[in-house]
């Protein structure tokens, strides 16, 4: 090994310990394993890792992987019954953090014959488990660790995208994580073989997909998707916004506003970008909103990654709702709620959770409803905020994100600084709403509940009792009201401006025919 390419010291960390008792597990059992792929490679760069890949020369994967689960207090998972892959999980450390260590078997091939079917040279590097900590007998077959010192990303063999069309997206993926440049037949055979992209399943794109978005730099990426041809072939949605042009306050057209959209909101949740970024950072982040987009929403997937592609979406049906009118003036009527629609069949195609299609979906529908809160940008009243907060529950602070992110990707360079500041000022009211009263502890002060309301004004139950308790709630959270006399006297002149004169004043024959 090159001293060019120095080990990382994991000795220690989560990894570490976790491959030691590895090694001591499989000695033990007189059983030859490597640490191989991306493990070693984040290794030899000094990039930390918090799982590994082993392969072991023995045919009993499973019963292997359960005793070593057993013996580490971890967890054991079959990954592919047919290929005979194993999952072991350490068990939580203090945070509730896990390291993962997949285990796949040799088989019938020697180990430089195994590295030699992987996909690229950089994780096509071996080291042998019984001295993993002092890498001086590397297995490097393809001299994986040239293209490391070099910063390549290039092709163990030709078929690498014929027979698993997923490292297409693998390839834009690593390239952005890694900021390698990629070999230029290797880019050449992604162009070439884009088509079998087509051949990957739901659940594995959906993975792919969301690897790509959590990345720092998630627009270089996608745009790397979109030059060998494979992003379409995910969401051929994108197809019919190129060259859709918009008016003259957007800077890009409709599908270049979307990927911009993702690099924006990627410098608004980097924080290096934040702190170097004099327009990024005026954004009013705080430890709630980091833990908020850090939070994880389904199958390990984070809110900011959500959020993102809520970004990608979030504009997609501005192509069939464009409009000129005789004026010249462009308008997309309904593009919000029509690109609601486009989402959520593009999640559910993707095999992404209910939660995660609802949060994402509802993102787009409410996309422009942060600008719109007051007239040009005025301090929003407390009944508008409450109803934003209500309406869109957990998805508020993502939505106000994706808002600000929309905005700077439209404007572009032509971004005017005062504007930007006034937005920044709403911005901030609204997230200060937000994170002081949450929807759901505005109304905690409990003036009326329903069996109150349906004794006071001689109703029976109903769908109504519950519109008008919504809009005491509406009351009480802009101030109009403070008792429970208020709330009551409110909630009269609600019923019967909505639904007419109670019955008191109407009389009996007209209760019995609303059935009251």
């Amino acid at each position: 090994m090159s001293a060019n390419v120095p080990p990382t010291d994991v000795h220690g960390t989560s990894i570490g310990e976790m491959l030691e008792r590895a090694r001591v597990f499989f000695a033990g059992q007189q059983i030859a394993a490597w640490v191989v792929g991306g493990s070693v490679r984040d290794m030899l760069l000094g990039v930390p890792t918090a799982d590994a890949d082993l392969v072991v020369d023995a045919a009993n994967v499973q019963e292997l992987g359960r005793r070593f689960a057993d013996e580490i207090g971890g967890a054991f998972y079959q990954l592919d019954q047919e290929r005979n892959y194993v999952r072991v999980l350490s068990a939580e450390d203090v945070e509730g953090e896990r390291t993962r260590l997949d285990i796949t078997p040799l088989g019938d091939r020697d180990i430089a014959s195994e590295l030699s079917r992987r996909d690229f040279t950089v994780n096509a590097i071996a080291l042998p488990l019984e001295n993993w900590q002092t890498p001086d007998n590397l297995i490097d077959p393809l001299d994986g660790c040239a293209d490391l010192r070099q910063r390549v990303l290039r092709a163990v063999t030709p078929t690498i995208f014929t027979d698993d069309g997923i490292r297409l997206m693998r390839l834009a993926r690593l390239a952005g994580q890694l900021r390698f440049t990629i070999e230029d037949e290797t880019a050449a055979l992604a162009k070439r073989d884009s088509a079998h992209i087509a051949d990957v399943s739901p659940d594995r794109l959906r993975d792919e997909l969301c690897k790509v978005l959590g990345l720092r730099d998630a627009k270089s990426a996608l745009r790397l998707l979109d030059e060998i041809g494979v992003l379409s072939r995910i969401m051929p949605e994108f197809d019919a916004a190129r060259g859709v042009t918009q008016p003259v306050e957007h800077y890009w057209d409709v599908f270049n506003h979307l990927i911009e959209t993702v690099g924006f909101m990627d410098g608004l949740l980097d924080a290096d970008r934040r702190m170097t970024n004099s327009t990024l950072s005026q954004m009013p982040w705080s430890e709630h909103v980091a833990n908020y987009f850090a939070e994880e929403v389904s199958g390990g997937v984070d809110r900011a990654t959500l959020t993102k592609l809520a970004c990608l979406l979030h504009d997609i049906a501005k192509p069939q709702t464009k409009t000129v009118e005789e004026s010249g003036k462009t308008r997309f009527l309904g593009h919000p709620e029509q690109g609601a629609e486009t989402t959520e069949a593009v999640m559910e195609r993707l095999h992404f959770s209910r939660r995660a299609n609802a949060y994402v979906t509802l993102a787009v529908r409410q996309h422009l409803r942060p600008m719109q809160l007051s007239n040009n940008l005025e301090t929003p009243t407390r009944r508008a905020l409450y109803r934003f907060k209500r309406d869109l529950g957990d998805a508020a602070i993502g939505a106000v994100w994706l808002a600000m992110a929309d905005f700077l990707a439209a404007k572009g360079p032509m971004l005017d600084p005062n504007e930007w500041r006034r937005r920044v000022s709403h911005c901030s009211l609204v997230m200060e709403s937000i994170l002081d009263e949450p929807a759901d502890d505005m109304a905690a002060p409990q003036l009326v509940n329903g069996h109150m309301l349906m004794e006071a004004l001689d109703v029976g139950p109903g769908p109504q009792v519950g519109e008008i308790l919504e809009a005491v709630r509406e009351a009480l959270a802009a101030d109009e009201v403070s008792t429970s006399e208020e709330a009551l006297t409110f909630a009269r002149r609600e019923w019967e401006a909505r639904f007419g004169p109670l019955a008191g004043e109407r009389g009996e024959d007209d209760a019995v025919r609303r059935g009251n």
